[in-house]
């Protein structure tokens, strides 16, 4: 989310990547201060009530920012982004306690490994899948359109390969 959010922020409300980067704050701020407070959280009650909340708290922000469109003014979703970071900070720690406790000494560097390996790959899928989603309508209604205009098939093959790099 945070990658597309970041293109969102450039390409169609006109940020500079320097500003998109900074208006994401509110998201890096939540993680920084619920994963200090998820630690002694966990230590006391353990990781599942901190993780359910965490998880709520994240996808409720999720759902909140699907609602965010080209003129939304940033006033109005700042917040979202901070509900996320919390709910993320709440999650991360709690997630790798649990992980973790579930085996024994010898074998947590392979599981940290796995966790931090699974955790990578899901945020690879999660970024193809997504823009495989979000491309693939716009790469269809343009060669539609091309098609359309009966343009010679060279033509419409080099526009669609600009199209598909996202070349300008």
């Amino acid at each position: 989310m945070i990658f597309f959010l970041s293109l969102f922020m450039q390409e169609v409300q006109g940020y500079s990547p320097t500003q998109a980067g900074a208006l994401q704050l509110p998201a890096t701020l939540g993680i920084m201060v619920a994963a200090i407070v998820s630690g002694r959280i966990v230590g006391r009650i353990g990781a599942r009530l901190p993780i359910t909340i965490g998880l709520l708290m994240t996808g409720t922000a999720l759902l909140c920012l699907t609602s965010v469109q080209q003129t939304t003014g940033y006033a109005s979703f700042w917040y979202w982004l901070l509900l996320m970071g919390v709910g993320n900070g709440l999650i991360m720690s709690p997630m790798t306690t649990a992980i973790m406790g579930t085996v024994p000494a010898p074998r947590a560097g392979m599981a940290s490994a796995t966790s931090n390996t699974m955790r990578q790959v899901g945020s690879v899928f999660g970024i193809a899948v997504l823009g495989n989603l979000v491309t693939r309508p716009i790469t269809d209604q343009t060669l539609a359109a091309l098609r359309a205009l009966h343009l010679p098939p060279a033509l419409t093959g080099g526009i669609m390969t600009a199209v598909r790099r996202g070349a300008t």
